[in-house]
C-alpha cells in the first residue's frame, strides 16, 4: 500500500546586525584592494524528506533558490542555502513530491543481530535512563532484541495514557506522570530499549495531513525499524504508509539546532537571524501536464538532483528441493556493509546483516519451505547502510 503527498515548506529569515562597529583589536578579513570587511554569508539549513528504501521515495523537489545538499552524522539530509550579508530579509521555499509505503517486519525476521553504536545506547535529555525507567525496564524478561522490542512496546502501552502536553518533556516525565503525547510515547520506548541494550532513536515527521508526529526507530539486524508506539494497539514492527519521515534527531536536546526543522550557521558573530517557518502536507494527485524539460526549469524553479545508488553488486538465487542458495558478491573496490531482506509484498520475513570486503563473495542457504508456497513475489533485496536498494533478485 502506498500514498502520494505534496509537502510545501516556507522559510522566512530576518537578518539584523548586532553591531555596526568592528571592535578595536579584532582582526577582520578585508576585500582585496579595499578597506571594506568581507562578511561571510549566513548558511540556512532546511530539512527535507529523503528517500528511504521501502518506506518513502522522494520523486521530485522544486526549490525557490539554488541549494546544495549536505548530510549530517546521523544520516539526515539538509538543503544548504546561502543568505548574503546586508540582506535584511530572505525567503526560501520548496515543494516536494513523495510517496510513502507500508512495510512490516516479522519478529522472527532477525536470526542475527549486530549492535548499534554507543551513541544510540546512552542516556540523553528526553531519553533519560533514570532509576524509575530502569525499574520499569525490569519488567522486560526477554533476551533476544526482537522480543525485547515486543515487550517494551507492551509496557509503554500499558503504562501511559495519551494526553496532549504543553511542552516536549520526554521519557522521565512520561514514566513519572504516566501520561504523554507522541513525544513521550516515542521517548519512553527508546529509553527502555537503550536500558536493555537495543539501539534506538526518535524520529519526527508527519502522519497524514496532520501536525508533526514522533515515532521510535529500533536497530535490528542492521536496519533501523520504525515503530509508531502511540497508535498501534498490538506490538508491530513497521510504520503506517501515511507517515512521512523528515528528521532523525532528538529535538529535546539543548542548543536548538536539532529542536527545529530549520537552523542557520552564524559564521559571522556580528549578525543575528530570526527564523519563521511554515510547512503543509497534503495528499497529491499528479496533474495531467507534460514533464518539465531542462530548458524550462528556470521558469519553474530549481530542482535538486537525485542520487543514484551504486549497483556493482551481484545477487543470485539458486532454487533447490530442500534448500535455496543465495550468492552475493561485492564487485566494488571498497568494503560494503548492509542487510539482506527477504520480502514479499508488504512484509519482511528475514533480515541478514552482511559485511563484504572488496571483491568478496558470500554464500548462504535457507530452507526452501520458507518460500515454497504458491504465492509469488518473493525477493531478496540488499540495502546498504544509507538505506538504499543496491541489488535485488526474485526467488
Amino acid at each position: 500500500m502506498s500514498h502520494k503527498w505534496k509537502l510545501n515548506c516556507e522559510i522566512h529569515l530576518q537578518i539584523s546586525p548586532l553591531s555596526q562597529k568592528i571592535p578595536r583589536g579584532k582582526r577582520v578579513e578585508r576585500a582585496k584592494g579595499t578597506k571594506a570587511p568581507v562578511l561571510v554569508p549566513l548558511v540556512l539549513y532546511v530539512s527535507f524528506p529523503k528517500s528511504i528504501a521501502h518506506r518513502q521515495t522522494l520523486h521530485q523537489i522544486r526549490l525557490s533558490h539554488p541549494a546544495g545538499e549536505v548530510t549530517d552524522d546521523i544520516g539526515n539530509s539538509w538543503l544548504a542555502i546561502k543568505a548574503e550579508p546586508f540582506q535584511k530579509k530572505f525567503s526560501f521555499a520548496y515543494e516536494a513530491i513523495l510517496e510513502t509505503y507500508t512495510l512490516g517486519y516479522s519478529f522472527s525476521a532477525f536470526p542475527h543481530n549486530i549492535p548499534s553504536s554507543q551513541r544510540f545506547l546512552r542516556a540523553e535529555k528526553g531519553i533519560e535512563i533514570s532509576p524509575a525507567i530502569q525499574r520499569l525496564a525490569q519488567k522486560i524478561s526477554a533476551s533476544s532484541p526482537p522480543e525485547i522490542v515486543r515487550q517494551s512496546i507492551e509496557i509503554v502501552r500499558q503504562t501511559l495514557t495519551y494526553r496532549l502536553q504543553k511542552k516536549e518533556y520526554g521519557a522521565q516525565h512520561a514514566v513519572l506522570k504516566k501520561e504523554g503525547d507522541c513525544t513521550e510515547y516515542a521517548s519512553l520506548l527508546a529509553a527502555l530499549l537503550r536500558v536493555k541494550g537495543v539501539g534506538s532513536r526518535i524520529t519526527v515527521g508527519y502522519l497524514g495531513d496532520e501536525e508533526l508526529h514522533a515515532i521510535t526507530e529500533a536497530y535490528l539486524g542492521g536496519v533501523w525499524i520504525p515503530i509508531d508506539v502511540t497508535n498501534i494497539l498490538e506490538p508491530y514492527l513497521g510504520v503506517d504508509h501515511r507517515f512521512v519521515s523528515l528528521l532523525r534527531a532528538n529535538w529535546m536536546l539543548p542548543g536548538g539546532s536539532e529542536k527545529i526543522l530549520t537552523f542557520y550557521y552564524k559564521s559571522n558573530p556580528d549578525w543575528h537571524a530570526k527564523i519563521n517557518s511554515k510547512t503543509r502536507l497534503v495528499p497529491y494527485s499528479p496533474p495531467k501536464v507534460k514533464i518539465i524539460g531542462e530548458e524550462e526549469k528556470q521558469k519553474h524553479g530549481y530542482f535538486l538532483p537525485t542520487r543514484e545508488a551504486m549497483t556493482k553488486i551481484s545477487l543470485q538465487i539458486t532454487k533447490g528441493k530442500q534448500e535455496c542458495q543465495v550468492d552475493i558478491e561485492n564487485t566494488r573496490s571498497i568494503a560494503l556493509r548492509g542487510t539482506l531482506l527477504l520480502l514479499r509484498r508488504e512484509w519482511a520475513y528475514r533480515a541478514i546483516p552482511l559485511d563484504l570486503a572488496p571483491c568478496e563473495k558470500h554464500t548462504f542457504f535457507y530452507e526452501s519451505s520458507l518460500t515454497s508456497n504458491k504465492s509469488k513475489g518473493w525477493r531478496w533485496v540488499f540495502l546498504d547502510r544509507s538505506e538504499r536498494v543496491i541489488a535485488q533478485a526474485e526467488v
